[in-house]
């Protein structure tokens, strides 16, 4: 029998590196209302390459489309005010070196105490459109 769980600790052991993705699930749990299955979300973007084994997201609208079932784009700003109710927005911030960079919602983080953050800058906003 399979389960949804074979596999799942090889496919989790770059989650040091999920910031962005587990961003993504969150702006899909509040688009939704709901929590997301965290494994269903692992196992498919693994399996469509939406994510690569360290987490580097390489489909980002992808991993949205599929989590809240709706067309999302997606545009990379320099500033970000106040976005419309069906946009939700991300903060890429770069470390002083620029070798390093840390995705997290404006109004909290998946990671507390990230140096990126801490020592860098915001170098863009993703506002993305759910439809």
């Amino acid at each position: 029998m399979k389960s949804r769980y074979e596999g799942l600790q090889n496919r989790l052991w770059g989650i040091r590196e999920g910031c962005f993705f587990i961003t993504l699930l969150s702006i899909a749990e509040e688009f939704n209302r709901r929590p997301v299955d965290f494994v269903d979300a692992v196992n498919m973007s693994f399996a469509k390459g939406w994510v690569k084994p360290d987490y580097t997201v390489v489909n980002d609208t992808a991993i949205l489309s599929w989590l809240t079932g709706r067309k999302v784009t997606k545009e990379v700003v320099d500033r970000c005010g106040v976005v419309k109710g069906n946009q939700y927005s991300v903060a890429k911030h770069v470390n002083r070196e620029g070798t390093a960079y840390h995705f997290r919602r404006r109004y909290f983080d998946v990671y507390e105490g990230s140096v990126t953050v801490r020592d860098g800058h915001v170098m863009c906003y993703y506002i993305y459109t759910i439809g």
